[in-house]
Parts: C-alpha cells; structure tokens; sequence
C-alpha cells in the first residue's frame, strides 16, 4: 500500500476480544483525530495516516505502519512499542496540531495503544480504514470529525479544546482506563500540549 503512494486517510485501531467485541475502557477517553465530545469507553483510536512513516520508522515495520497493529496480540504489541517508547528523550511533548507527524504526537497515539495492551492482556489489536461497527451502533450523534471541532490539517483547535485539552491532560501521564496504566509504568515522562 505505502509502496505504490496510495494510502487512506486514516485508520481506526481498535482492542477486540476473542470473539470480536470491541474492548471496553473504565473511563472515557477522546483521544484521536476522531473522537466522542464527551468521551468514550470503547477501545477504538482514530489515527491519521500522516503518521504512517514515522509509526514504521519508531516500530521498525518497514512497509506496514499503523498496519503493523493488525491481528497482533497486547503481547506482541507491548514487545514492540515500549522499547520506541523508551527511545524517546526523556522529556517529550505533543504539538497544537495533532495531524502534524511529529515524535511526540505519534508516540503518544502509541503510549495509548501500549497502555491499552496492559489493560486488556488478552487482547487482539484490529486495524481498519471503515469506521468501526460500534461507532454508528452507539456513539450516534456525539461522534466529532475535523469538520466539526476545527482538527483539520492546519487547523488550529478552538479555544474550548486547547483549554479542556491543557487543563485535562497536560501531563501525558493522566490515566485513560481509570487504572494506573501511565507513563510512569514504563519510565517515561511527556507532557500533551492539545
């Protein structure tokens, strides 16, 4: 796909269990270029395809990408991402912009794919380029896109976001499951700026 300069626009990388439902979390999240206003639990993250090179490039999957994901097990997920994890200075930050490939913004997208792998160990990691079923069965109305909340290429976020987003996560450290899965588990310390 990468190869031949075709790619989607973007990626829904969910948590399954062994017969297909999507995982769920504690505590809502809205995390991802496509996310629940007030949040949501399932475990399903939205992940730009600008940062396909920049995944194959911190998870050495040559070729694959956020792809890389598909079918892969919580364990083989954790053996590959917590050593990028790890490769990050020891401060990091996000950018404003959560559409720009930076460092930062893609090892967070993958510090909330590691922290799910703890939490669900029996999970099973699917990568789509379709919505997920359960987005149209139970999200309904509340689902939020780049039109909608200015997270367009290039976009700044609102007033609203970059105070929510700075007041409720400035420390990337924060806990999306409700569980103490954080950076501090791994050794890291980072800073979300959006």
């Amino acid at each position: 796909m990468a190869g031949h300069g075709l790619r989607p626009q973007s990626f829904w990388v969910t948590v399954r269990d062994k017969k297909g439902s999507v995982k769920n979390l504690q505590r809502p999240h809205e995390e991802g270029g496509i996310y629940v206003e007030e949040g949501t639990t399932f475990a399903i993250l939205h992940v730009t395809y600008f940062y396909w090179s920049k995944v194959q490039e911190m998870l050495h999957c040559r070729g694959s990408g956020i792809k890389w994901f598909d079918g892969r097990t919580s364990w083989q997920v954790k053996q590959r991402v917590l050593p990028a994890l790890k490769a990050m200075p020891e401060d990091w930050d996000t950018t404003e912009n959560y559409w720009e490939p930076t460092d930062g913004n893609v090892a967070w997208a993958l510090l909330i794919l590691y922290q799910w792998a703890e939490l669900f160990p029996d999970g099973i990691f699917i990568v789509t380029t379709s919505e997920p079923e359960v987005m149209n069965e139970k999200w309904g109305e509340k689902r939020s896109d780049g039109d909608k909340r200015s997270k367009e290429p290039g976009h700044p976020l609102t007033p609203k976001q970059q105070k929510r987003r700075s007041s409720s996560s400035s420390v990337a450290a924060r806990r999306l499951s409700g569980d103490d899965y954080s950076c501090r588990r791994v050794g890291i310390r980072a800073r979300k700026v959006r």
